[in-house]
């Protein structure tokens, strides 16, 4: 058993569960990093959710749209941000000119997924002088290679 006995508080949170090292769940938690999935395929959103789950410890949250996501990378100050290139509404382009106008110390790594992969190679230089993004990766995605980028990104 990886924590000890809960202990449930009257204001209904698990705040006082702790693991066996001391440290409360609440504080784990905080101590992680924190991405954001914008991605507004579904069956590529669940896939990415599940490798993050399966293979890292990172506090995910994530959105199908980009408008709620520019909402999320303001108001949740996530410290990467894994980024659809195509979204309706708001593409991913805007969204890291948004983030360029951002102080440099809220502004999340950023990794770009796109399914334009036959313009990767003439591109992916231009785009990610252009966008501010750590990197590009193409759809399909390669499950070590992302996580690979997240963990240099994070390590910056």
């Amino acid at each position: 058993m990886p924590f000890s006995l809960p202990f449930y508080s009257q204001t209904g949170i698990y705040r006082d569960l702790v693991w066996k090292d001391g440290s409360s769940i609440m504080q784990r938690k905080s101590d992680q990093k924190k991405i954001l999935l914008v991605e507004d395929d579904p069956v590529m959103l669940h896939e990415l959710k599940e490798v993050l789950a399966r293979y890292a410890k990172y506090d995910v949250t994530s959105s199908s749209q980009g408008e709620e996501g520019l909402s999320l990378i303001e108001s949740w100050r996530p410290d990467l941000l894994i980024l659809d290139v195509m979204l309706p509404e708001i593409d991913g382009f805007e969204i890291c000119r948004n983030i360029k106008n951002m102080p440099v110390d809220q502004r999340p790594k950023i990794i770009l997924l796109t399914a334009l992969t036959p313009l990767l190679d003439k591109m992916e230089s231009d785009w990610l002088d252009q966008t501010g993004a750590d990197g590009l990766l193409p759809k399909p995605l390669d499950t070590n290679r992302l996580l690979n980028m997240i963990q240099d990104s994070l390590s910056r």
